[in-house]
């Protein structure tokens, strides 16, 4: 290689050194001149995310660095920063005697603040929740068992009951122990007798309370018998059959009886006594704890009652107003209700109660209110109002032509639409349509064929009611044409009818017994106040006559027994005459009931007047006068 060419190369490396001399010169130059951002741009608030790092350190050597909350942000002696938590803070820079502030604002990263703000709502909810559950938890009072001491025999069982107190208890969970298991033993409440001994059984709640019964096993029992094998027995009111149980052997320790009967509809037992409820037959079943049974096969027959209860106006005055029962095969109708007042209503609803008539009790099949008087409707509300359930109602159908009485016939037909705290009536039937028998209300009945009537039965009664559709209005033509006219009574209130007139009789037929209930019929006759005034009566009465023949064998005296009461109703014969009224009140000899008396017929007064009944033939008990049970 000549001189020139040597020469070049030695020129290139000098360039190369060169270069390589300024690039690397460049590279330090920019490192120890490195400045802040922040700095560059002269701001004095920055904001940063928690992960990232930045540097506000520059080339002095006399630049010291400082920051106001470590546990926000530090900074170290070249002036890098680095985020600790979330917030704000102040980095102090500081070179002589000048001092920079920088406002440092750390925030959260998206991620970590969802992260978080999850955490805070599930901490939350959990604490909600904790103090609910705190708020809501209640602790048991106290427990109580079904006994507190029982016999057993030997591998007889039995189930204690525990109650935990209050009612609301959050946990109710018992637990059972025995005191003695090889005796009794005892799980979830079902003991054992295992050997004679004793023994007590504890029940506990979660927080500690007890109660406990004592348990006696001792003889078991073997065997049992009845008194009786059959029993035949009426239904309703009859009179009940108690059975009696022998158990053997004497000295059993637990002589517990359960009764049972096969058909309760048909006959119920309560502790060995047997009450017919309907007709039919039923088997009533006495079991012992260890399932030692005896039986007895019981026949229920009908029974067929009517019952005349007492019926008092007010405290002054003697019993008048009607209020009969009809029983038939356990079933109950009523016919009439007595007076409204309390005297009356009592003595009613009472007699009803005995025989089961009472709220969620046996019901009433019917209520037949025979007319709109108050001695005879007026205890038909505070019927409903005690809770006594009616199914139907039958009455006549009333218009404004009523006068005065109008309203309670409105305040009657409003309590069985269930208002003013009645018990609401099934079904409320005007008797001109009971048995879907069209009778006209306005039209001229003169010359009629008297088919006007109904037919109501009732389990074994038969019953005919007469005069059930007409109700007579002013200008109406009477048997011969002539006009009813309205009636002006001393009151001055006018009326355009007196509902006595027309009120429902009824005939009832049950086997082979004739009983006539007239109401308050009265004759063509009756009132001396009343001119030219026709009434259809005697009509119905002959139309009865024919129906039953004579020789009936009771007769409910029209109109209480008054004497204004003209019809002769001797022509029907009757055996037993009741009379709705009290002896006293009637002036103790009334010529009407004297015409019964020449019959021969045995007389009997429905009376609740100082606390003594009075009939011809003598003193009776005060209480009601019921066919089918006091000889009559």
């Amino acid at each position: 290689m000549d001189i020139k060419e040597e020469k070049r190369n030695i020129l290139k490396s000098i360039i190369l050194i060169i270069i390589l001399f300024l690039i690397i010169s460049f590279f330090v130059y920019s490192n120890f001149n490195k400045k802040p951002k922040e700095l560059y741009s002269n701001e004095s608030i920055i904001e940063i995310n928690e992960n990232e790092e930045i540097d506000l350190g520059n080339d002095s050597k006399n630049t010291e660095y400082s920051s106001d909350d470590e546990f926000i942000a530090k900074v170290d002696e070249k002036g890098k920063v680095t985020p600790v938590s979330p917030g704000k803070t102040k980095i102090y820079i500081k070179n002589g005697n000048k001092i920079k502030t920088v406002e440092i604002t750390v925030k959260e990263t998206p991620k970590k603040q969802q992260d978080n703000e999850k955490q805070e709502s599930e901490e939350k909810t959990k604490e909600e929740q904790t103090t609910t559950t705190k708020k809501h938890i209640v602790d048991a009072t106290n427990i109580t068992l079904n006994k507190v001491d029982y016999s057993l025999g030997i591998n007889e069982t039995y189930k204690l009951v525990a109650t935990v107190n209050p009612d609301n208890t959050t946990d109710k969970t018992v637990k059972w122990r025995s005191s003695n298991s090889t005796i009794v033993s005892v799980k979830n409440g079902e003991i054992k007798g295992l050997k004679t001994g004793t023994a007590t059984i504890t029940a506990e709640t979660i927080n500690g309370k007890t109660a406990s019964c004592k348990i006696t096993v001792g003889q078991s029992v073997n065997s049992i018998s009845l008194s009786q094998s059959n029993v035949s027995i009426g239904t309703g009111s009859s009179p009940s059959v108690t059975v009696k149980v022998s158990i053997f052997p004497s000295n059993a320790t637990n002589k517990n009886i359960t009764w049972i009967s096969s058909n309760t509809n048909v006959a119920t037992v309560t502790n060995g006594r047997i009450k017919g409820i309907h007709s039919g037959t039923a088997t009533i079943t006495a079991r012992t704890n260890n399932g030692k049974t005896a039986t007895v096969k019981v026949k229920v027959t009908s029974t067929e009652r009517i019952h005349f209860i007492p019926v008092k106006q007010n405290k002054n005055v003697g019993a008048k107003g009607d209020a009969i029962l009809l029983e038939s095969n356990g079933y109950f109708g009523m016919v009439d209700t007595g007076c409204s007042n309390i005297t009356s209503t009592s003595q009613v609803i009472s007699f009803l109660n005995t025989l089961g008539i009472k709220k969620n009790g046996t019901p009433l099949d019917f209520i037949l209110l025979t007319h709109i008087h108050e001695d005879h409707a007026g205890g038909f509300i505070p019927i409903l109002q005690s809770g006594i359930k009616v199914k139907n109602l039958y009455m006549k159908r009333y218009s404004t032509s009523l006068g005065k009485n109008y309203t309670g016939y409105t305040n009657i037909i409003n309590c069985a639409n269930g208002n003013n705290k009645c018990t609401k009536v099934d079904k409320v039937v005007l008797t001109q349509t009971i048995d879907n028998t069209s009778c006209p209300e306005k039209s001229n009945r003169a010359n009629s064929n008297f088919n006007c009537t109904a037919n109501l039965n009732f389990q074994n009664m038969k019953i005919k009611l007469y005069n059930t559709g007409y109700v007579m209005k002013d200008g109406d033509l009477g048997e011969n044409g002539t006009k009813y006219k309205c009636h002006k009574k001393k009151d001055g209130v006018v009326e355009t009818y007196n509902a006595n007139y027309e009120s429902i009789y009824a005939y009832i037929f049950v086997n082979n017994h004739k009983i006539v209930l007239a109401a308050d019929a009265l004759g063509d006759k009756a009132g001396t106040d009343l001119n030219t005034v026709l009434f259809e009566t005697d009509r119905w009465y002959k139309q009865i006559l024919k129906d039953t023949g004579t020789g009936i064998d009771i007769l409910k005296a029209p109109h209480h027994g008054d004497n204004n009461s003209d019809i002769n109703y001797t022509n029907l014969k009757p055996k037993n005459v009741v009379v709705t009224n009290s002896l006293p009140a009637l002036g103790n000899n009334p010529t009407r009931i004297k015409a019964y008396t020449n019959l021969n017929a045995r007389i009997l007064y429905v009376e609740y007047y100082d606390n003594t009944r009075k009939t011809l033939l003598g003193e009776l008990n005060p209480a009601t006068i019921t066919w089918g049970r006091e000889g009559f």
